[in-house]
C-alpha cells in the first residue's frame, strides 16, 4: 500500500516538473500581467497623457517618414524596449541630413505595449520623435507619445493612425475607409485613415504659424 501511495506522489511531482515550462507561459499572459498589471497600466497611463495634436507637432524633435531596418537590440530593463535602425526618407520637421537614425519603441519580443506590434523591417511610417539626449547614442529618438506619434504608410498614398483619432484630422481623413477598417478591427480600435500628402501640409502649415 506504501508503495503505492510512493508511485501515486511521484507521479504527481513528476507532473508537475514536466508541465512547469507549459504553467510558466501561461503565468506570463495571466498571473504575472495581473501581479503587475497595476504598475504597468499607471506607468502607460502616466505616459500618456492626452496630447494635441498641434502641441506634438510642436514639441517633437524629429518629424519624418523612415524606412524600418533591423531590429538591433532588446531591452527588459527598466522597461520593455525595442531598437530599431530606421532610413530617412523625408524630414518634415528636423535636421534635414539625416539619412539614419536609431528608434526606441516600447515593448519588445516578450512584452508588447498597449497591444502594439512592433514596427516591422521594410515598412514604412511617419513617426513623431524625441531626441533620447544621450552621448553614447546621439542619433537616437523615442517615439513621442507612442502609438499617437506613429503613422503607417498604407502604400496608396494612406497613412493610418496607430490608436485615437484627432479631430484635427478629420478634415483630411477618409472617413468610410476609416470606418470600414474599424469595424474589422480585432482590437475594437477606432482607425482613422489619411492623406499623406494632405498630412504633410497640415503639418507644415502649424509650423508656419508657430
Amino acid at each position: 500500500m506504501k508503495s503505492i501511495l510512493y508511485f501515486a506522489a511521484f507521479s504527481i511531482l513528476a507532473a508537475t516538473f514536466i508541465f512547469q515550462p507549459y504553467q510558466t507561459h501561461q503565468a506570463h499572459h495571466n498571473s504575472e500581467v495581473i501581479a503587475t498589471e497595476d504598475i504597468t497600466k499607471k506607468a502607460v497611463e502616466a505616459e500618456l497623457l492626452h496630447i494635441e495634436f498641434e502641441d506634438q507637432i510642436i514639441d517633437a524633435d524629429l518629424i519624418a517618414k523612415v524606412k524600418i531596418g533591423k531590429l538591433l537590440d532588446e531591452f527588459d530593463e527598466p522597461s520593455p524596449k525595442t531598437l530599431l535602425e530606421a532610413s530617412i526618407l523625408n524630414v518634415i520637421k528636423g535636421n534635414d541630413p539625416l539619412t539614419s537614425i536609431q528608434v526606441l519603441q516600447k515593448g519588445n519580443s516578450k512584452w508588447l505595449f498597449e497591444n502594439n506590434d512592433i514596427l516591422q523591417e521594410g515598412s514604412e511610417h511617419i513617426l513623431f520623435l524625441k531626441h533620447t539626449d544621450t552621448v553614447e547614442q546621439p542619433l537616437t529618438f523615442w517615439i513621442y507619445g507612442e502609438e499617437t506619434g506613429m503613422y503607417a504608410d498604407l502604400g496608396n498614398g494612406l497613412l493610418e493612425k496607430a490608436a485615437y483619432p484627432a479631430p484635427q484630422l478629420r478634415s483630411i481623413e477618409t472617413v468610410s475607409l476609416s470606418q470600414s477598417l474599424s469595424s474589422q478591427s480585432e482590437t475594437g480600435r477606432i482607425i482613422q485613415i489619411v492623406y499623406e500628402d494632405l498630412f504633410i501640409d497640415l503639418i507644415e502649415t502649424y509650423l508656419d504659424n508657430e
